[in-house]
């Protein structure tokens, strides 16, 4: 009891929500029912997991490390021994600590994924939080960016190999 409410540190959660969708060319009309029901998300659902592994990389971690600080802003401080990393710490257990400190969900219904920090002082927690949904944007665009080249590159073949065998068949057929 004492701890809680004379010793321990405070700390501030920040919840952010994110969907991940996918654009469609097929039909330009907005189905409604989907959108709502969250079926049109179901696509994307996949690309969350990915965003959750790679949110709590030490990839992420090593760009907030060296973006933010991070170890300084989550440094123990003051008279509570128990929370908080010491500067000393090498980076595993930092890296650690810092896993412990975000939670990443997926509803599955609807495809909207909560980022949520905590940290020791509010503004802490928001720039955190702000890097990671950042992150998460630039991630989900690279990966989209990639399937589109992908599939690009599929169809630019497509288009090749048919054209051989229109070639092909024309000189048959001559």
């Amino acid at each position: 009891f004492s701890y809680f409410y004379f010793l321990g540190r405070n700390k501030y959660e920040v919840n952010s929500s994110i969907i991940l969708s996918k654009s469609s060319n097929q039909n330009s009309s907005v189905d409604f029912n989907l959108l709502f029901s969250g079926l049109n998300n179901q696509a994307s659902l996949r690309e969350s997991e990915y965003l959750k592994v790679y949110l709590k990389s030490p990839e992420i971690f090593q760009k907030l490390e060296k973006k933010l600080n991070y170890s300084y802003l989550s440094r123990k401080k003051g008279i509570d021994i128990f929370s908080g990393i010491s500067l000393d710490s090498n980076n595993d257990k930092k890296y650690r600590f810092f896993k412990k400190q975000i939670t990443i969900l997926t509803n599955q219904k609807n495809g909207i994924t909560n980022i949520k920090v905590r940290a020791f002082s509010p503004e802490d927690a928001l720039l955190i939080n702000q890097f990671l949904v950042k992150q998460s944007e630039l991630f989900i665009n690279e990966l989209n960016y990639e399937i589109s080249k992908k599939q690009l590159e599929f169809s630019q073949n497509q288009v090749n190999i048919s054209k051989q065998k229109l070639d092909y068949e024309k000189e048959r057929l001559k």
